[in-house]
């Protein structure tokens, strides 16, 4: 990591130690902005652009209380808690526009005053929305999908009088085109030949509830079709009744197919001992039954299992796909590594708005520390003498595979920083997959790196057998050849 990263990455967390006065990134930026206000860096159209952003903002949070007001279960606590988050929110408009105060007095407790103000309403406009969120997680699940259990939920409730016609209709809108496009899948995915044996089997009972989904959703339609006064509730519960079945059946078919899909993940993840037949860990460098060394894996080879990409959609959200991994070629999946998914998880949160960008500050120095450590070893690292013609190049490799890791890891943390200057989510997008390409190339140093390890340890002595080795030296124990990047 180059000192300018590190720079970007200490400024950036200083800042937040220091302006983090409340839960909310969006009151942050604008009391940072109060802050250089006071130095002299920012004016007064800096203020003009802020405010008007941040009352923009803060009307578009009214609209949505407004909407989620509809499906709320009816309490007076809801009625007084909605009550208070609305005045808070225009308290805190009055704050904002408070500042401006500045530019024509010039007495900096026109800043200070309204900045100690919106922090107090802030905390207690988080504190609101907790109570509420505890209110709604406590809520009855009846589908997996967000989209289909909102649907029941606000559905069954317009049915017994509990939530109005408008909210229901709206629910079902976004469901029943979920519903629509999910049925349109599974019958292109049912021409396309089945990935796994349990796909197979399971496609004629989810291509059958689907289609008995898609059928209830439509008769539901028909019955919102005739407005407010002409439903028919029972046939809109019957409806919703075989949507939720039809959906808990789904499901559990699912369950199913990612069970088959972590066997046969296992199952790849393992090499058959030439000697033996037992099966061991394809990153063990020795059989686990009988001892005996296990020649290198292939070079270029990718591990047959599932694994994370991150794409940007067109809506603008980073988005997770799971596409099939494959065993090396040219279409061969990527290999995501524990460490470089802790990354993954962050900048997915982050670029989605659903955590403050501090958060990935945080994640970038802590793998930045291992990249730097990872660095220092690589330096650390010199051929041991008396290497057979094999040894070297297994020795080659790992130490090729290694320097790979380090750089392109360096290259990803630098694209992911670069996130602070324009807030551009490309730059969380290109990170997190540069740093994917890098992991590959340490887990598959992890498949020689005992191998290596050993040979350094002895001195370029024969390598042995677990039970015959004798004991690592003493600097080999402190140098070790560690994928830490994994």
């Amino acid at each position: 990591m180059n000192s300018n990263m590190k720079n970007l990455y200490k400024m950036q967390m200083e800042s937040q130690a220091e302006k983090e006065a409340t839960r909310s990134p969006y009151i942050n930026d604008f009391i940072k902005l109060v802050d250089e206000i006071k130095e002299g860096s920012k004016t007064e159209d800096d203020y003009n652009y802020a405010a008007s952003s941040l009352v923009e903002f803060f009307g578009n949070v009214k609209n949505a209380a407004d909407y989620l007001k509809q499906t709320q279960p009816p309490s007076d606590d809801f009625e007084e808690k909605y009550a208070r988050l609305m005045e808070i929110i225009d308290l805190i408009d009055e704050e904002i526009g408070k500042v401006g105060a500045y530019f024509t007095d010039g007495d900096e407790e026109s800043l200070n005053a309204p900045v100690e103000a919106m922090k107090t309403l802030t905390a207690e406009l988080f504190d609101i929305t907790d109570s509420l969120r505890k209110t709604e997680e406590a809520q009855p699940v009846y589908a997996g999908s967000i989209e289909i259990n909102e649907m029941i939920r606000v559905g069954k409730g317009y049915c017994d009088g509990t939530f109005s016609f408008d909210a229901f209709v709206g629910r079902y809108e976004i469901a029943s085109r979920l519903i629509e496009e999910s049925a349109a899948q599974m019958k292109a995915l049912a021409d396309q030949p089945a990935d796994t044996k349990a796909l197979e089997e399971s496609m004629p009972d989810i291509l059958k509830n689907m289609d008995e989904m898609a059928a209830a959703s439509e008769r539901i339609g028909a019955e919102i079709a005739k407005g407010d006064g002409g439903v028919d509730k029972a046939v809109v519960l019957e409806g919703l009744d075989v949507v939720m079945r039809t959906a808990g059946a789904i499901s559990d078919i699912q369950r199913k197919i990612a069970e088959e899909l972590e066997r046969i993940k296992e199952e790849a993840s393992k090499r058959v001992c030439p000697k033996c037949g037992a099966k061991t860990s394809i990153y063990e460098s020795h059989c686990e039954k009988c001892g005996m060394l296990l020649p290198p894996l292939p070079e270029g080879f990718v591990q047959t299992q599932s694994s994370l990409d991150v794409v940007a959609g067109a809506d603008g959200n980073l988005n997770g796909q799971m596409p099939t991994a494959q065993q090396g070629g040219e279409n061969g999946e990527r290999l995501v590594t524990p460490n470089v998914a802790k990354i993954y998880d962050v900048a997915l949160e982050v670029g989605n708005g659903r955590a403050p960008k501090e958060e990935l500050g945080k994640a970038i120095d802590w793998y930045g520390v291992l990249v730097l450590k990872a660095k220092e070893d690589l330096g650390k690292i010199t051929e041991p003498a008396n290497l057979s013609e094999e040894e070297k190049t297994v020795f080659n490799q790992a130490y090729n595979l290694f320097s790979e890791g380090v750089t392109g890891s360096e290259a990803g943390l630098n694209e992911l920083a670069e996130y602070f200057t324009d807030e551009n989510a490309e730059h969380l997008v290109n990170g997190v997959n540069m740093l994917i390409e890098a992991g590959e190339k340490m887990y598959q140093l992890e498949a020689m790196g005992n191998i290596l390890q050993q040979r350094i340890a002895n001195g370029g002595a024969p390598i042995n057998p677990p039970a015959q080795q004798a004991a690592p030296s003493e600097q080999a124990q402190e140098e070790p050849v560690d994928p830490m990047l994994a």
